[in-house]
């Protein structure tokens, strides 16, 4: 993947109390780290396929925000021990080496809407 720049766009979901394993958990922070040791382009990317009712604060009723969601997955991140300014870089969609998707204006760009 490194020699080719193909990028991962890991969307290995934390272990939580409401979704997940440790041994799933394990698996994927030993992975992310695997690649980010070979120089495999990383991109910070989400895959919310569940909604369960622990997603839901007992007391209060409140869902977890989408916000919230997205920084959990963070979690993988820094049990890969993957530094904080690379994990920022693969966070942004300006650092001008984010993967291709098509030959349209970028979103980040002055007068560009995000479709």
């Amino acid at each position: 993947m490194a020699e080719k720049g193909i990028y991962l766009a890991g969307t290995d979901t934390p272990f939580t109390a409401y979704r997940g394993t440790e041994a799933a958990f394990k698996r994927a922070v030993d992975n992310l780290r695997d690649a980010w040791e070979k120089k495999v382009p990383l991109t910070y990317s989400t895959d919310f396929d569940y909604w369960n009712e622990r997603m839901k604060d007992a007391k209060t009723g409140r869902w977890l925000t989408r916000g919230e969601l997205t920084i959990e997955f963070l979690r993988t991140w820094k049990a890969a021990g993957i530094p904080p300014a690379d994990t920022l870089r693969a966070e942004s969609p300006s650092t001008g080496t984010r993967p291709p998707t098509s030959s349209r204006p970028r979103s980040d760009q002055p007068g560009c809407s995000p479709t």
